[in-house]
């Protein structure tokens, strides 16, 4: 056949698949878009409660503002081993064909481990459709009030957990972590997992603790110091502010930016971390309105050096002790490669230097 008449067939061909739209599309309300997606324990071994979370369709706009906003969202749950299972249950449940294109969150139990969560992560990482962007976070049961947590700050359609970073009092540390960070870390050697443990408190998202996985074991819980000291070491402090007694008064020590300095080498078995910490900020407010001495000045800076020194120590103490670095201090040593298990103890000298600005109530 001559090639032209060939080219012709095939761009006719083309041109009528065209027009008569994608063979494989479906109805809005056909289908599941999955804004979120939850993972517990159950009584039986092996198998884990699923939570889909999916957004009210509408058949028009203007039904927007008629939802109410406990209406806005629903959820599926089932029982299933694997999250192939679990979605293929979640569809004959919704009676829907599910969408990952637009997952927004994935939360778990607190208490499942690393073995646990571990073909979870990987299962939904190979999803071809799921963004890898999602962010993690591990909370305690019952997970349904965080899995279906809504955003009071913006107006129908909502943005599924868009206070979830907005919160400047509940999270002055950079803390969140996405699906693919989470993942990444699981398949670097030397580095320890970890995501922020949430927890909800009347309409707003609280972030207090991170949690680790160390490679067997339980997970490992930080306590609020030990994760402030997590936040310096790993330079995730963003504009903090401190409070230190003062004269029986409060000082705030505000818009606080951090600069690291770090040296990490191999000494046998142990890593020798030497980190220097350097913070800058300014007096902003004191408490009982006082009038405050540029001499007492170095009294405050050095009492707010030393409590930050503190919840560093701490911090590496709790690593030590649980066999965790999810600091990735042993990743600058190691090459990326399969998970180890092998963990190696931290040895760390850290120096903290707070300078406050001649600004706030110095100027």
């Amino acid at each position: 056949m001559n090639k032209r008449i060939v080219s012709k067939v095939l761009v006719v061909g083309l041109l009528a698949l065209s027009l008569t739209g994608c063979w494989d599309s479906k109805a809005l309300e056909h289908r599941g878009i999955v804004l979120a997606v939850g993972v517990d324990k159950t009584k039986s071994p092996g198998e884990y409660k699923w939570i889909f979370v999916f957004p009210n369709v509408t058949l028009s706009p203007s039904s927007l503002s008629n939802i109410k906003p406990n209406q806005e969202y629903y959820a599926v749950s089932v029982h299933a081993t694997t999250f192939p299972q679990a979605l293929m249950r979640a569809q004959e449940k919704s009676s829907r064909a599910l969408y990952l294109g637009q997952l927004q969150t994935l939360v778990w139990s607190c208490h499942l481990s690393w073995q646990q969560l571990w073909p979870v992560i990987n299962a939904i990482n190979a999803e071809g459709t799921v963004p890898k962007t999602f962010w993690t976070m591990a909370a305690e049961a019952p997970l349904e009030p965080i899995v279906e947590y809504v955003s009071p700050q913006v107006v129908p359609p909502r943005t599924f957990l868009s206070a979830y970073f907005e919160c400047k009092n509940c999270q002055p540390i950079r803390l969140r972590q996405s699906g693919w960070q989470f993942w990444s870390h699981g398949v670097s050697a030397g580095i320890s997992p970890f995501t922020p443990l949430v927890s909800l408190t009347g309409k707003d998202f609280r972030i207090r603790h991170i949690v680790a996985y160390p490679s067997g074991g339980h997970p490992v819980i930080f306590s609020h110091q030990e994760t402030e000291g997590f936040g310096y070491l790993t330079g995730r402090v963003q504009k903090t502010s401190l409070s230190f007694a003062w004269n029986h008064d409060l000082v705030n020590v505000t818009t606080m930016h951090e600069h690291r300095a770090l040296s990490i080498h191999q000494i046998g078995h142990t890593l020798d971390v030497k980190e220097n910490i350097r913070l800058s900020g300014y007096i902003d407010e004191v408490a009982g309105h006082q009038i405050m001495q540029l001499s007492s000045q170095q009294a405050v800076i050095t009492q707010a050096e030393h409590e930050i020194l503190q919840a560093c120590l701490d911090a590496i103490h709790r690593a030590n002790a649980t066999k965790v670095d999810p600091f990735g201090y042993a990743e600058q040593i190691f090459w990326f490669g399969t998970h180890s298990s092998a963990f190696m103890p931290i040895h760390a000298q850290i120096t903290v230097t707070i300078s406050v600005k001649g600004e706030g109530i110095l100027r």
